[in-house]
């Protein structure tokens, strides 16, 4: 799912990719969000390619 720029999108609306179980492709790019948003994603098994480049993020939020 290529989300690149939508910058209205925010850490809420992510939360609901979480539901997203079969999810394999996602970018983020140009989105302001934050590790809350960010950590959301951390269960999606199926994710194999994951696009970000917002400085503020820190990738541990991923693996917590």
């Amino acid at each position: 799912m290529d989300l690149t720029d939508f910058i209205n999108v925010t850490d809420s609306g992510i939360m609901h990719l979480a539901e997203a179980k079969s999810l394999t492709f996602l970018s983020l790019s140009g989105m302001k969000l934050t590790n809350v948003g960010i950590s959301a994603l951390k269960d999606l098994e199926n994710l194999v390619e994951l696009y970000l480049d917002e400085p503020q993020l820190r990738m541990p939020a991923l693996f917590i």
